[in-house]
């Protein structure tokens, strides 16, 4: 009993050890942990030789070094095809950035495909060429890293032919211009100038032509307002008596001189000279002395030009002077009576000519002043600037101007 009493108080409290007892007590409790790491130094002292090193400073930097991952790159393929889906081989092909730079070129192979490899993630266009097709270029291509893009059907149409034209305006055109603006000349804006031309050079008058200006003269308002104007004197003055006086005679003067008009331009201006080949027309000189002006004007009335234009010699102009004659001659068949007669056939010529040679005085000194929608460039023979209207040129016909 006492043995099992003194067993179980062997636990003393530290409360009854004296205080270097319980140093002595706390030095060996420091002790005891580095002891056994003491012990876990030996035992893995202790390590069995076969396990490998730790690999050292040496053979670390002897290692090779391993370089980061390349980053993924994508490729741009196609095929060149014309409209008809056949195969272009050796097209020229470029690929471009988004602002049009060119970053690499090839050529389509033997079937007409194409390979842009190693790209980077971007925006790309395609633009192909080849002989006889029309150009193409891709719209945006947005390739993303790594991507294989194939680019959508490519058909390129076949180029338009590009064909020049040159144009060769005839005589006849020229004289078609010429004649359009002459019929829009007027003296003072109100009297029709058609039968004068102030383009020195201007082109020969084919026939249809010369019909034309003859035909518009005859049907102008101003023709008939001055046909009345005549048949008032003649009434006035007791000319053509036969036809009696008042209305009815006044209607009888106004046809006849109608009649003569009609005739005389149709026959003079006409008629005859598409049979002699002359031209009809005055071509106002403006320049040189007054004399010689006054001569040229006034010789005008019995010569004239031929079709050959400005560099032929003139000649006796046998439309006016016979037109004069025929047209007193068919008059015979409506005048009075007494009025008939060869004296009607050549004073009408004579009042003709001599009126032609007056009126051409006028148009040489006068009419340039007063005449209105004359071309700028129409002054005559002493004009350097007059474009050459009787050469067959290419472009657009120069219109002239001619008074009536």
């Amino acid at each position: 009993m006492y043995d099992s009493a003194r067993t179980r108080n062997t636990a003393v409290p530290m409360r009854h050890f004296s205080p270097s007892l319980k140093l002595l007590l706390f030095a060996c409790t420091l002790s005891s942990p580095l002891a056994h790491a003491q012990q876990s130094a030996t035992s893995y002292a202790s390590v069995p030789a076969g396990l490998p090193d730790a690999p050292s400073e040496v053979a670390a930097q002897a290692a090779p070094s391993q370089s980061p991952a390349p980053l993924s790159t994508g490729l741009i393929t196609g095929v060149a095809l014309d409209a008809n889906d056949g195969l272009i081989p050796g097209a020229h092909i470029t690929l471009l950035s988004r602002t049009n730079a060119e970053l690499a070129t090839t050529t389509s192979a033997s079937d007409g495909t194409f390979t842009f490899t190693d790209l980077p993630g971007g925006l790309y266009r395609v633009k192909i060429l080849a002989p006889g097709l029309e150009g193409f270029l891709s719209p945006e291509v947005n390739l993303r890293p790594g991507e294989h893009h194939e680019m959508q059907r490519i058909a390129m149409p076949i180029a338009r032919a590009s064909t020049s034209v040159d144009v060769v305006v005839t005589q006849d055109e020229i004289a078609a211009e010429q004649v359009h603006a002459q019929l829009q000349q007027r003296v003072l804006g109100v009297i029709p100038a058609f039968y004068t031309s102030f383009v020195w050079d201007a082109a020969p008058l084919p026939a249809k032509q010369k019909y034309r200006i003859a035909f518009r003269a005859l049907t102008d308002p101003v023709e008939f307002a001055g046909i009345a104007a005549v048949a008032g004197i003649e009434q006035s003055r007791g000319i053509f008596s036969g036809y009696g006086d008042g209305p009815a005679g006044y209607g009888r003067r106004y046809g006849a001189a109608y009649g003569d008009a009609f005739i005389g331009r149709f026959i003079g201006s006409a008629i005859l000279p598409s049979i002699f080949h002359q031209d009809p027309r005055y071509f106002y000189r403006g320049t040189g002395s007054v004399a010689t002006r006054v001569i040229y004007a006034m010789s005008s009335a019995v010569l004239t030009r031929t079709d050959k234009g400005s560099t032929a010699r003139r000649q006796i102009n046998f439309s006016r002077i016979l037109g004069g004659m025929a047209a007193g001659a068919i008059s015979n068949l409506y005048h009075p009576d007494t009025d008939r007669g060869p004296k009607l056939i050549f004073s009408a010529a004579a009042v003709q000519l001599g009126g032609h040679a007056v009126n051409n005085v006028i148009r040489e000194f006068l009419l340039k002043r007063v005449t209105h929608k004359v071309p700028s460039y129409a002054n005559g023979k002493g004009d350097d600037t007059t474009p050459p209207a009787t050469s067959a040129t290419p472009g657009a016909a120069a219109p002239t101007s001619t008074p009536k």
